[in-house]
């Protein structure tokens, strides 16, 4: 369902795949600045050492997948939680006027992971 309102919102999505987090820890992984977790269930579970130590946070959100209902309510759940999300990457990635440092990527992540945002707008897919 994920890659179902990802194409309609005009993504491309031919060469996108599910990634294991062995991928990313594996001596010859791609390096990382900064990770992510966004699973409800991710909350309670141990990260793994990251190559690098990036810089880490948690933005809990619903696990549309683990979503059990009809599918008009889980493609609903799919779109929120697509919402949430590109609304604090959008603020995550606003232009700082002095600059981001590390000191304020960290306040950024752990601001936007403490309280969900508030999304008025709607996803409408073809």
């Amino acid at each position: 369902m994920a890659l179902e309102l990802l194409t309609g919102l005009d993504y491309a999505t031919e060469a996108l795949h599910s990634e294991s987090w062995d991928e990313f820890t594996r001596p010859d992984g791609p390096p990382l600045d900064v990770v992510i977790t966004v699973c409800d269930s991710a909350a309670g579970e141990a990260c793994p050492l990251w190559p690098g130590r990036p810089l880490t946070a948690h933005w809990g959100v619903a696990d549309p997948a683990a979503f059990v209902g009809p599918p008009d309510a889980q493609r609903r759940l799919f779109a929120r939680v697509y919402l949430e999300l590109e609304h604090r990457i959008k603020i995550l990635a606003r232009p700082s006027p002095d600059g981001l440092d590390l000191a304020e990527l960290r306040r950024r992540l752990d601001a936007l992971g403490a309280v969900p945002p508030k999304i008025g707008a709607a996803v409408t897919t073809s």
